[in-house]
């Protein structure tokens, strides 16, 4: 099996990559298990300590289903944010584009390479979202994750497009997208309010 090194530089949190295996040009026998070694390098390898230092690995068999869109929901909204929550139907990458609502779709190969954005589009944005939490659901499992989309404008209604693909490289290519609107600022709040009272 082949030896790869992955680095990640100082503040990255969590990473994704895939592991396949095949047959060797001199060998019939497909290699299927392998171990992953974490090291720290760099002036503070001595300071720190890792939980575990390796990982076991068993490769399963080929992934040919694309992920399944289980569920979506916004979960909250303030004046400038908005929380989004995705069920799939297995773990997967959710490539987004935030805009404002009206804009036009962006195709899949501007959410696989974060843009460039569609012709007259302003204040959009592209992120990826790891979806990768399980829970039971009968029989089966949902994984579930959210992503909270910041410095947003007040009392504005977006778009959240979005596609998945799994750990195979499965793409779901039907564009997906979610509507909500930011809440009001203090002023609109006051102003319904005192109009309402009237």
């Amino acid at each position: 099996m082949d030896t790869t090194v992955i680095t990640y530089k100082n503040g990255v949190s969590e990473g994704f990559f895939t592991i396949s295996a095949k047959k060797s040009n001199d060998s019939s026998e497909i290699i299927d298990t392998g171990t992953l070694n974490f090291q720290l390098i760099g002036v503070n390898q001595d300071v720190y300590s890792l939980p575990a230092t390796n990982m076991d690995f068993h490769i399963t068999s080929s992934d040919l289903v694309s992920p399944i869109l289980l569920a979506t929901k916004v979960i909250a909204t303030s004046q400038t944010s908005a929380n989004i929550s995705i069920n799939t139907s297995e773990p997967c990458l959710c490539f987004y584009m935030v805009a404002l609502n009206g804009t036009e779709s962006p195709n899949i190969s501007n959410l696989l390479n974060k843009g460039p954005s569609p012709p007259n589009t302003t204040l959009a944005f592209y992120g990826t979202l790891i979806i990768r939490t399980a829970f039971s659901s009968g029989d089966s499992s949902i994984y579930s994750d959210w992503v909270q989309l910041t410095n947003l404008l007040a009392q504005t209604p977006y778009v959240f497009y979005f596609i998945l693909q799994d750990q195979g490289f499965n793409l779901n290519t039907q564009l997906s997208k979610i509507d909500f609107i930011t809440s009001s600022t203090a002023f609109f709040s006051f102003l319904a309010f005192f109009l309402r009272s009237l």
